[in-house]
């Protein structure tokens, strides 16, 4: 019983750490969304991410323009086509814009300011400002390429009955990769040895 009990509390132990928020970004935050809070007037806690825009760095801080996305359990943005719009994050501190480029993800707590007004292209928008007390950087998510593999059943024979499909026929040796036509042999060649 014993060691059952021991068993269950260390498959515990392993599935916390699965799922786990990075330190920068860990806490209890409101679950106040970007779209509401532009008519927030309170100072409140919240913990927002999406994918960076612009960054812009002045004397003593760096503004990031975040396209907001929902998080998922571990506060990473997820990768969905859904934003809840644009909001600032304003760092004490610089930022690089090579390492911030546009399109990564990043996610920010902080406490909830007063919105400004300001253009995305050439319509006016109202921006919700957090004053960021902790980001996070997530790593790039890897780039896969699509890969259809038809298996050794369809080539160089369908799966169907050919008399449904008269021009699909087995043909061997015709049109495989790497076939080469057998050679004829000279039969006078063969006669002389």
């Amino acid at each position: 019983m014993l060691q059952k009990v021991l068993i269950f509390i260390s498959g515990l132990v392993v599935l916390t750490g699965c799922n786990t928020v990075p330190q920068p970004i860990s806490g209890e935050y409101n679950n106040l969304t970007v779209g509401a809070a532009r008519s927030e007037s309170q100072p409140v806690k919240v913990r927002w991410g999406g994918v960076i825009a612009k960054v812009s760095n002045q004397d003593d801080q760096s503004t990031i323009e975040i396209v907001a996305k929902p998080l998922n359990r571990s506060a990473r943005p997820e990768d969905v086509d859904a934003t809840g719009g644009r909001f600032l994050a304003v760092v004490p501190e610089f930022i690089d814009p090579v390492i911030y480029k546009q399109g990564r993800e990043i996610t920010v707590v902080g406490e909830l300011s007063k919105s400004i007004e300001g253009k995305v292209g050439e319509m006016k928008y109202v921006y919700p400002v957090v004053v960021v007390s902790g980001h996070y950087l997530w790593k790039e998510r890897p780039q896969y390429q699509e890969v259809h593999y038809y298996g050794p059943s369809y080539w160089p024979v369908i799966p169907y009955h050919y008399y449904h499909y008269p021009h699909w026929r087995f043909k061997p040796g015709v049109g495989q990769p790497g076939s080469r036509p057998i050679p004829k042999q000279n039969k006078t060649k063969q006669k002389q040895k």
